[in-house]
């Protein structure tokens, strides 16, 4: 068996692809996280781990499938 790299097989419009993928999932993940300090501010709460998974579990598990799909596609197309 050959080695594969994911790097190996990527041309420019890849690695910009790739760039724009983590731009938006980091975009996104930041928008979550002011939206909670929002509500922690208008409710006078701590700050608490548990507590912001429960209230953006929605997002969270939309996140999480993003980027398990896209990580998905392109270890595939890495070895394609």
């Amino acid at each position: 068996m050959e080695n594969y790299s994911v790097l190996q097989t990527m041309t420019l419009a890849d690695i910009v692809g790739v760039f724009l993928i983590l731009v938006i999932a980091l975009g996104s993940f930041s928008l979550m996280w002011i939206d909670y300090r929002v509500y922690l501010e208008n409710h006078k709460k701590k700050l608490r781990l548990f507590d912001f998974i429960r209230k953006e579990q929605l997002y969270l598990f939309l996140f999480l499938m993003f980027i398990f799909l896209i990580g998905g596609e392109i270890l595939l197309y890495s070895y394609l």
